[in-house]
């Protein structure tokens, strides 16, 4: 979360507080960025506990708060998304975040599950096209992407 400060949040949360509080959309803010502040906060405080070696439960209603931005933005490019190698591209980006997170992530499951079913459309389209071997390939990235979702919700 390198991009998350606390510290600045709570400046900003202070000053909205001190100069604006008497407006209603300014307080929606405001209370959007305390939310933010203590979802940062329990992130840190796991990924403390994490490095030391002591157990502590995934704060997954904070991770959700944090990381909607992220997955809300690969959401909207699997939309877009015309070309099997552009998918590829875009999942590659999402292992990298998925590192940060339980694989039960319910926004990363959500986005391996819709990867799969392009990945099917895509096998599909080179199966029409009678290129078997595209179509085979597309079809075991979309298992793999199933395996994946289901390994997850195995292990929760």
């Amino acid at each position: 979360m390198k991009n998350h400060d606390v510290e600045s949040l709570e400046n900003l949360i202070k000053a909205g507080k001190t100069f604006f509080a008497d407006k209603v959309q300014t307080l929606d803010k405001i209370q959007l960025a305390t939310q933010l502040k203590q979802a940062i906060t329990h992130v840190e405080m796991y990924r403390t506990a994490k490095a030391q070696g002591v157990p502590a439960p995934f704060p997954y209603e904070s991770a959700e708060l944090l990381y909607a931005p992220k997955f809300t933005k690969f959401n909207q490019q699997l939309s877009k998304i015309r070309s099997e190698s552009k998918l590829d591209a875009l999942l590659k980006q999402v292992d990298s975040v998925a590192k940060e997170l339980p694989a039960d992530f319910s926004s990363l499951i959500t986005l391996r599950l819709a990867s799969a079913n392009q990945y099917l459309d895509f096998s599909e389209q080179w199966q029409k096209k009678r290129k078997q071997r595209a179509a085979r390939d597309a079809m075991k990235k979309a298992t793999h992407q199933f395996n994946l979702v289901e390994k997850a919700r195995s292990n929760s």
